[in-house]
């Protein structure tokens, strides 16, 4: 994880849920974030297996594409839209907390 992402800065973001993948060994969350020039960056966030997840009662009831929600985030080393997703609260309020192991 620490050679991909920078574990020792975490960002907050806002964004539209575009597409979620719960997927193994991890899913992705595809987050379409407005940019303070107006422009839009698409952001693929890394997080836990879909057995994690669900663990965590997060799944394909949870969220969907065209939800507003907000993350926290390990941005990547190397400046791309790329993270790995330490948390995600709902538009209801709702959070969930995922483990950086």
């Amino acid at each position: 994880l620490a050679a991909t992402y920078d574990i020792r800065k975490e960002s907050e973001m806002s964004g539209i849920v575009v597409k979620v993948a719960f997927t193994n060994p991890h899913g992705a969350l595809h987050l379409e974030v407005k940019n303070p020039d107006g422009t839009k960056t698409v952001w693929v966030l890394t997080t836990g297996s879909a057995n994690v997840l669900a663990g965590l009662g997060f799944d394909s009831k949870t969220i969907k594409a065209g939800d507003p929600v907000t993350v926290n985030i390990y941005g990547s080393r190397n400046g791309q839209p790329l993270g790995f997703m330490r948390k995600i609260t709902l538009a209801d309020k709702r959070s969930f907390e995922f483990e950086a192991n």
